[in-house]
Order: C-alpha cells, then sequence, then structure tokens
C-alpha cells in the first residue's frame, strides 16, 4: 500500500530541454596568443584578414561598444566604479589581444648583468 502524502513530497522530474534550445558543446582550441603569435602561417592568415575593410569595420564597431563610451547616471559607489574600470580594462584587453594575432612573436632579449656593484661614500651632516 503506497503512502498518499508520498505524491506530495516527491520531487517533480526536471523538465526535457527543448532541441531547439540545446547549445553544442565545443572542445576548445587549445592554443595561447604566444603559440599562435610563433607560427608564421597562422599570423599571415590573420594579418590578411585584418587588411580587409569588413574586419576593419568590424573592429571600428567593436570599439565603438567599449564600456568607455558609456556614462554613469547619478551617483556610483566605488564598488560599482570598480567594477566598470575592470570592464573597461579587460574589454580594451581583449581587442588588443585580438589584433596582436597579426604580429609575430619576438623573443625578448635576455640582458646580461654588465653592472658593478655601487661605492658608497659615507655623508656627513654638517
Amino acid at each position: 500500500m503506497k503512502n498518499p502524502l508520498a505524491s506530495l513530497f516527491k520531487k517533480p522530474a526536471p523538465p526535457k530541454p527543448r532541441p531547439d534550445a540545446m547549445v553544442p558543446i565545443r572542445r576548445p582550441f587549445g592554443m595561447r596568443v604566444k603559440e599562435w603569435r610563433r607560427r608564421e602561417d597562422l599570423v599571415g592568415a590573420a594579418r590578411g584578414m585584418m587588411a580587409s575593410d569588413q574586419f576593419q569595420r568590424m573592429m571600428s564597431v567593436l570599439r565603438n561598444e567599449s564600456p568607455h563610451n558609456f556614462s554613469f547616471s547619478g551617483n556610483v559607489d566605488l564598488a560599482t566604479r570598480a567594477m566598470y574600470q575592470a570592464r573597461i580594462e579587460g574589454w580594451n584587453k581583449a581587442i588588443d589581444m585580438l589584433e596582436s594575432l597579426g604580429v609575430p612573436y619576438e623573443e625578448p632579449e635576455h640582458l646580461l648583468e654588465t653592472y658593478e656593484p655601487e661605492e658608497f661614500t659615507e655623508t656627513k651632516p654638517q
């Protein structure tokens, strides 16, 4: 015999996702910006794409949509301003990284330590 109260506390089954609302899971490419910039073929392809008028228009639209183009209305607390500043910096960094894909990576020059220890002379106050 089933307990009649059990049906009141039974969790309903989660709804099945609609086929048109399913999000495909994509495997990430797995390459970093520095790795991209070390490959001449990828840098050349990116440089060719960036030279096109369509790409330049898209970059212009991205720059126009930057969060720094919008202002606050009324008083805004410090936390909101800090969040907005971080959003602006992230936006600018993403655009800079996208543009850097067309520039080959050059290893930084390693500097040798050629300095000599400093000699200190003690000065006495007069």
